[in-house]
């Protein structure tokens, strides 16, 4: 177990104990943030400063770490899916004062079946902005110290 791991028990279990939404299921709600997670990762893949060959092979071990999971039983399906929905929301029209991210918590709601909900649209929101631009941070200190290369 890691250090801290006994204080995120105690927080999840907290946050699941005072859970009020009827419409969404607590569970469903920390899956799809999981979805949002992972969806952040991939953006940053394609974000960062690495060579259009280093984003390549990150993306496609990325989605083969993602593709065993969920034939090993450790990741729900659904998460695929979603993930996919996340990757064309990004791409889709969107009202041009609001920008991409509003797709990106639109969709963070639909999936959590509370679409016309504000709130949920707003976590989808600044669940991805920060998360984003730190693990682009992230990746783009990493292609100044190392090479990424095939195998």
């Amino acid at each position: 177990m890691f250090e801290g791991h006994l204080e995120v028990n105690v927080t999840l279990q907290k946050q699941r104990e005072t859970w009020d939404d009827e419409r969404v299921p607590f569970d469903s709600y920390l899956k799809e943030e999981d979805c949002l997670f992972l969806f952040v990762v991939f953006s940053a893949i394609q974000q960062c400063k690495l060579s259009a060959t280093e984003k390549r092979i990150l993306l496609n071990l990325f989605r083969q770490v993602l593709s065993r999971n969920v034939k090993a039983g450790r990741v729900d399906p659904q998460i695929e899916i979603n993930l996919q929905d996340y990757c064309d929301a990004v791409n889709a029209p969107h009202p041009e004062h609001l920008g991409p991210l509003w797709n990106v918590g639109s969709a963070f709601a639909r999936h959590l079946g509370a679409d016309k909900d504000i709130a949920y649209v707003q976590v989808g929101v600044t669940g991805h902005a920060k998360p984003l631009l730190l693990t682009v941070e992230l990746l783009n200190a990493i292609s100044r110290s190392y090479r990424i290369v095939e195998g």
